[in-house]
């Protein structure tokens, strides 16, 4: 899951220097590069799927509802940060919550391993 963050943040980055130069080719490269970033989001899904038996629909459930929440609240920030900063800023700003992010998975991982 953090090598697919670490891989979208890097994307993000190159995205906001691509907007800064105007270099499509690296726009182009950087939107793949976070599209195949994304691959970590079905591991997620077997992380919330790995609980007792019995409350598995219940975990699935919960994380389907918190993807999907996220998205509406991503999306309404996304298009508030648009017309406030442009995609540049937007992409910035993304970069910033998606290093806290990493931070925060690698804090639960290695607190996951204490406690095993």
């Amino acid at each position: 899951m953090r090598v697919g963050q670490i891989t979208e943040l890097a994307a993000l980055i190159v995205l906001a220097l691509a907007l800064w130069q105007d270099a499509r080719i690296m726009l182009v490269a950087a939107l793949c590069v976070f599209a195949f970033g994304q691959a970590y989001i079905p591991n997620l899904k077997a992380l919330a799927s790995a609980v007792a038996p019995e409350l598995r629909g219940r975990s699935l459930a919960w994380n389907n509802a918190a993807m999907y929440g996220g998205m509406m609240v991503g999306s309404w920030g996304a298009s508030v940060g648009y017309q406030t900063f442009g995609l540049r800023g937007l992409a910035l700003a993304g970069s910033i919550v998606l290093a806290f992010a990493w931070l925060a998975a690698g804090t639960i991982s290695e607190a996951g391993t204490e406690d095993a």
